[in-house]
């Protein structure tokens, strides 16, 4: 009998937790997102000015490199997608993620809807690609998690260069943008023939999302130098 409650207690204790982290999370990501819409109000634009940089407002680029380079990095380091069991802390951070990564997107649709067209064209091939896993990949949430934290460390890099054209920023890009891109298409490769759907063609669908993505990617980086 004693046994019995020690086991029912624990598992409300462990319910509990589970809730509370959960709300956690949220209550990060809503922050966020609301100090992100606020600052993109007007705020940031009187901070950091509103002058284009690489396509961009310059505000624009000081909101989402601290997503790119900390708070989906982080989400990756809370949630360990990597390993093979998923524990309450992996949803956590799997959370943080979607939140981070699609709300980041979206933000950026909203804020600059006359952004050139390879950037909108890689926005919509980012959220399809997200959609697609969520659907029918979702074992493969793990890679395609670390595929895309790779990826938006490139896009850092890019948005940093933007805002601040050195030889040293310029170097930090080119190695970075190059390193994220080789590792996303490998996670991809790995997502795909370890975990692919039984949907050949989402794999194939799949394929082509990334593969566009990182030549689209690492082609705006190399024109640079033609």
């Amino acid at each position: 009998h004693g046994a019995r409650e020690r086991e029912a207690r624990a598992a409300v204790h462990e319910q509990l937790c589970t809730t509370a982290m959960s709300r956690i999370a949220d209550a990060v990501a809503v922050a966020w997102l609301a100090v992100s819409l606020a600052l993109g109000a007007g705020t940031a634009q009187a901070l950091w000015g509103d002058e284009e940089v690489g396509s961009f407002p310059r505000w624009r680029c000081v909101l989402v490199v601290p997503v790119q380079a900390v708070l989906l990095p982080i989400s990756w380091l809370v949630a360990r997608p990597l390993r093979a069991a998923r524990t309450e802390a992996s949803r956590v951070g799997e959370r943080l993620f979607h939140a981070f990564f699609c709300g980041y997107l979206l933000l950026d649709a909203y804020w600059c809807p006359a952004m050139p067209l390879k950037f909108a064209a890689h926005h919509v091939a980012c959220l399809s690609a997200h959609a697609l896993v969520a659907r029918l990949f979702a074992p493969g949430m793990g890679v395609y998690f670390s595929g895309v934290v790779a990826l938006e460390i490139g896009s850092a890099a890019c948005n940093y260069w933007f805002m601040y054209p050195t030889a040293t920023s310029r170097l930090a890009y080119d190695v970075l943008m190059l390193a994220s891109n080789v590792a996303a298409s490998w996670f991809c490769w790995r997502g795909v023939t370890t975990h692919g759907s039984k949907h050949r063609s989402a794999n194939v669908t799949m394929g082509l999302i990334t593969l566009g993505i990182v030549g689209n990617r690492q082609w705006a980086s190399v024109e640079y130098y033609l």
